[in-house]
């Protein structure tokens, strides 16, 4: 064991495996994704903006792996009073019709709705992730609120700047 553990150690070392830089500085990487929990607050389409200006787009949050990710970087920041997240989907073309800006593709297969939610309402366009008791909740949200957001993009091998597939 001794042995093996130390030859990992030289070849790491030497430079023969180096690990791979697959999200800029302060983005988590999760399965070829690359998040960016952004502690500033901005209306959804300030938050929109900035995130495509990192070549990213508000995020989706379309399955339950990356939903319990999320969750869990989510409740880290919490204890920072950092709450409340936009996320990238809308029902602006038509009211109860929620799309994923990243795809276009309608929220369906994988949702995680507060009770009550959507709400329906007209001013409420935005979707946002927060905490209902200690479970996070997506919730409608009225676009102009200043919240916090979080981006996402495709990982990329920095070193090669390939863009990782597949992962």
């Amino acid at each position: 064991m001794y042995g093996i553990t130390l030859f990992t150690l030289l070849v790491v070392a030497l430079g023969v495996v180096q690990p791979k830089n697959l999200c800029p500085l302060d983005w988590a990487e999760f399965k070829g994704e690359c998040l960016f929990f952004a502690k500033d607050g901005r209306s959804w389409i300030d938050a929109q903006r900035d995130c495509r200006s990192r070549g990213a787009y508000l995020a989706s949050d379309d399955n339950p792996d990356k939903h319990n990710f999320m969750r869990q970087v989510m409740s880290a920041l919490k204890t920072f009073n950092i709450d409340g997240f936009y996320l990238g989907s809308d029902d602006f073309a038509f009211e109860g019709t929620w799309r994923w800006m990243e795809t276009g593709f309608p929220v369906s297969s994988f949702t995680a709705w507060g009770s009550g939610m959507p709400q329906g309402e007209d001013g409420h366009n935005c979707m946002k992730f927060s905490w209902e008791d200690n479970e996070a909740v997506w919730v409608d949200e009225d676009c102009n609120q200043r919240r916090h957001y979080i981006c996402e993009k495709q990982a990329i091998d920095f070193r090669n700047n390939t863009q990782i597939i597949g992962r």
